[in-house]
This record gives C-alpha cells, structure tokens and sequence, in this order.
C-alpha cells in the first residue's frame, strides 16, 4: 500500500489531505485493469518541502470539484509510471505523443456519438 510517509507533520491541515490522497493512490493501487502486466515502479523519492507546500497550498485554495480533478490527474501519472516504469524521464517526440493522443480521443468520442445515434 502507498503511503504518504515524507508528509510534514508541522504543515496545517496536512493530515486530511495525505489522508485523502493516499487513500486515492490506495485504490489505484489495487486497481487490475492495467492493459498489459503492471510494473512495479522504483521507489519515489522523497517529496521536497517546497513542492509539499506548493501542493498544499495549491489543495488548499482549490474547491471540491478541482480537488477530484487534481486526484484524477495524479491517479493517472501514478497509473503510468506503473504500467510503463517511466516518469517522463525517456527521450521522446512530445508534440507527436500528444497528436496521437489527441486523435484517439477524437475517435474515441466519435465512436460514442455514434453508436448514442443508433
């Protein structure tokens, strides 16, 4: 299971967050519907204070739906670096990626339009 253990104790309101993301993280953790084996990715580094007060600060000035948006977001770079073992560390043609992305997507919704209108 995920823990959020580097959470600064010192920081206001720290606890129910790390509370809220790790029990986000827990689940897709556990989730199975990786398309292909997952890999077990190398251990995250300890998280910097600066970036835990930025993240806090940044949960903190943010409302409930923005809140489950951030988690998604995270839930799916978490989801990533497991089945791919990569934190965007790979050299890669980043504007190419995207343009793949982009265009499944456009297949994606269309496909569903379509199959609404029968």
């Amino acid at each position: 299971m995920i823990s959020l253990t580097n959470t600064p104790e010192s920081v206001p309101g720290s606890a129910p967050i790390a509370a809220s993301l790790s029990e986000s993280l827990a689940v897709v953790a556990h989730q199975e519907a990786c398309p292909k084996p997952c890999v077990r990715p190398p251990a995250a580094p300890a998280i910097d204070r600066a970036d835990w007060n930025k993240l806090l600060e940044i949960w903190q000035g943010i409302g409930p739906t923005a809140r489950r948006v951030l988690l998604m977001i995270g839930e799916r770079l978490l989801m990533g670096r497991r089945q791919y073992n990569d934190d965007f560390d790979k050299p890669r043609d980043w504007d190419a990626e995207a343009t793949f992305e982009d265009l499944d997507s456009v297949i994606y919704r269309t496909v569903k339009i379509v199959k609404r209108q029968g």
